[in-house]
């Protein structure tokens, strides 16, 4: 984890569950070109309450309300990251298919509701959820996996 990270999870209890800044802190610290690789969509209206409300629909129905964007560098609006929860497609995916059916490769949860992530993993085993600084190492994970693909589909078309 970088120096603003730390610096920003060593901070006072109300700097820590700031539904604004938790994300866009590691993310600062993450490479552009790597992040334009991952749609997402941030769940961001209202309160944390509602957020979760929000968060339980979307993964009960599979469907998303609402517009998803690249996390950085879209050509239009990247997609919001200051809420309670943002949904990850897995690398060079899209977040929903042409049906709409939802493309989670991950979930990234706020600090306010890692006390959550058992019973949410637990309630939708399907699903991926980590808190906010556990997102680079999932994201060169995904590095790798896309690297994988690539020479998979090379060697198929030998």
């Amino acid at each position: 984890m970088g120096a603003e990270a730390r610096k920003f999870f060593s901070g006072s209890v109300e700097d820590v569950y700031s539904p604004g800044d938790w994300f866009p802190h590691i993310l600062s610290e993450c490479n552009d070109k790597d992040l334009k690789r991952f749609s997402a969509h941030g769940i961001t209206k209202f309160n944390e309450q509602k957020q979760l409300q929000a968060l339980l629909i979307i993964l009960t129905t599979g469907k998303l309300k609402g517009d998803w964007a690249f996390i950085k560098s879209s050509g239009y609006v990247d997609a919001y990251v200051t809420g309670s929860f943002t949904l990850i497609a897995p690398i060079d995916e899209s977040l929903t298919d042409d049906k709409g059916k939802l493309n989670i490769g991950v979930i990234v949860v706020n600090p306010y509701f890692t006390p959550l992530i058992p019973i949410l993993a637990k309630n939708f085993p399907g699903m991926k959820f980590i808190r906010a600084e556990q997102f680079p190492k999932w994201m060169e994970d995904q590095k790798m996996v896309g690297i994988l693909q690539k020479i998979r589909r090379k060697l198929l078309q030998w």
